[in-house]
């Protein structure tokens, strides 16, 4: 019996021990709690860095205000002078912005972009030799944009325009040199003051129509917003931005401040949307 007893004794002993063992082996509640944090963290990190890639953004007309730009999206987005090609900027009827379509669309709805009007025209002293290539190209910037940032420009322009992917032209300088802005003066006045200088745009615009422009350009991949085809029937003439946007400005400001103060308060306003030509 105690022979027994004592083969028992170091049995139960043993599975002890062997629990033991096995339980120092065994990751703690701890553990577990480290390692989900630590992977909490990596797929945080990786989704803030999916969330900060940056998009591009063709603008050229009320969008290359600073003003503008601070109202809607709190700062003044890095900026690059660019061209589009095949393109023409319109005037709108009672608007005071302008609104880009293409040449194709324009001969389908009988709109004639050879029109230009002198007085108005932002790229009158180009015009002669190069009156083709001016007459439809749209002088403009790209910027450069988060995804929070893109939403908010697609809600304030899509009620009007549609969303079109688009390969605009920058100088090989201005890529090169993306950090470097030419805003103008800081004597200008708020409503005069654009993202780059006139003078850079209308470089962009002369080194497009040049015959050098395979080494002299880039081609960038960008979004930008286009009059849909059915509503060009009420686009005319050629939009200036110092004569068609700069004397309404105060208005088209407190514009911008009310639809900011919509967007701010209606959720549907702020849906996810995808970011077409990201760039890290």
């Amino acid at each position: 019996m105690l022979v027994l007893m004592m083969a028992r004794q170091r049995a139960n002993g043993a599975t002890t021990r062997s629990s033991a063992i096995q339980h120092s082996h065994t990751p703690t509640d701890s553990g577990h709690s480290i390692a989900w944090e630590m992977a909490t963290v990596a797929a945080t990190t990786q989704s803030i860095s999916n969330k900060t890639r940056m998009a591009a953004v063709f603008v050229y007309g009320s969008l290359l205000n600073q003003r503008v730009l601070r109202v809607l999206l709190g700062r003044v987005p890095r900026a690059r002078p660019a061209a589009l090609r095949a393109y023409h900027r319109f005037r709108i009827r009672e608007r005071t912005y302008p609104a880009i379509a293409t040449a194709t669309d324009c001969t389908a709805a009988s709109l004639d972009v050879s029109a230009i009007d002198a007085r108005c025209d932002a790229d009158r002293h180009c015009m002669g030799a190069t009156a083709i290539a001016t007459s439809t190209t749209v002088t403009g910037a790209v910027l450069s944009v988060s995804p929070a940032e893109l939403a908010v420009l697609h809600a304030y322009e899509c009620p009007r325009y549609e969303v079109r992917q688009v390969d605009v032209l920058v100088s090989v300088a201005d890529a090169n040199h993306e950090d470097e802005q030419t805003h103008e003066s800081a004597s200008a006045s708020d409503a005069v003051r654009t993202v780059t200088s006139m003078a850079s745009m209308q470089r962009v615009l002369h080194l497009s129509a040049s015959t050098s422009t395979s080494t002299s350009m880039q081609c960038v991949s960008a979004s930008t917003y286009v009059r849909p085809a059915r509503e060009l029937h009420d686009l005319y003439g050629t939009w200036c931005y110092e004569h068609h946007f700069v004397p309404s400005f105060d208005s088209y400001i407190a514009m911008c401040e009310s639809f900011m103060h919509d967007y701010r308060r209606d959720a549907s306003l702020r849906a996810d949307i995808a970011v077409p030509g990201a760039h890290s």
